[in-house]
């Protein structure tokens, strides 16, 4: 049976919605947000991240991350995000000095700061909340080998209980979304699917009602 150029218009604009839909899906999975999510110790000593790259031209930062497994009163002052503060009976242990390298070169360096904007906590979309605490960030390029080095100036290991991991991760408010790219990936593309697969089902529901009326004449 060949199909009639309405039905072609309806199966190519089905198609091209769905084939739009699963494309931005896809190119927002590939994106590198954390290329680095690792188990530290937090005791005093040199730990190096394995080589990494992303594939997209950002910022990002660098920060330690524990589970909420003790008080959390208690996780905010040893991690130290909160400070200063007069609650604190405990000093903060989250205390670093990192360098960035970029294809072995020197790229950044820093330090753990009482200035900066220090942390606080997020949730993983289970059960579990994780606060982080920041030592620093960097812009990175796509293509580039990156190496973070991180000397532990203080004694972290009584935080061992909540499992600290040492996280590279791009600096989150419009990671997906920036520029033209944002644009046309979160809105206009959403809005060309649902078009093209509304119309796609219009047509197809048009021919079917058609050739149903034509069969019930004969």
């Amino acid at each position: 049976m060949r199909f009639s150029k309405l039905t072609w218009s309806g199966i190519i604009s089905i198609t091209l919605g769905a084939s739009v839909f699963f494309g931005r899906y896809v190119w927002i999975r590939t994106r590198t947000s954390e290329p680095v999510y690792m188990p530290v110790s937090l005791k005093p000593g040199h730990t190096q991240t394995p080589r990494f790259s992303i594939n997209k031209d950002w910022p990002f930062e660098f920060k330690i991350e524990s589970k909420e497994r003790i008080d959390r009163h208690r996780l905010t002052c040893l991690m130290g995000f909160d400070i200063p503060s007069d609650n604190c009976t405990e000093p903060t242990v989250i205390r670093a000095k990192w360098v960035l390298f970029d294809d072995g070169k020197l790229s950044a360096r820093g330090e753990t700061s009482r200035e900066l904007d220090l942390g606080g906590e997020q949730s993983d979309g289970h059960s579990e909340v994780t606060a982080f605490r920041r030592l620093g960030g960097s812009d990175l390029k796509k293509g580039h080998n990156y190496v973070l080095d991180v000397d532990f100036t203080a004694d972290g290991s009584v935080l061992a209980a909540t499992d600290p991991h040492l996280a590279v991760e791009a600096v989150t408010g419009g990671f997906y979304e920036d520029a033209w790219i944002g644009l046309f990936l979160f809105y206009l593309l959403p809005s060309a699917s649902l078009v093209l697969l509304g119309i796609g089902a219009l047509i197809y529901s048009g021919v079917r009602h058609h050739w149903g009326s034509k069969l019930a004449e004969h």
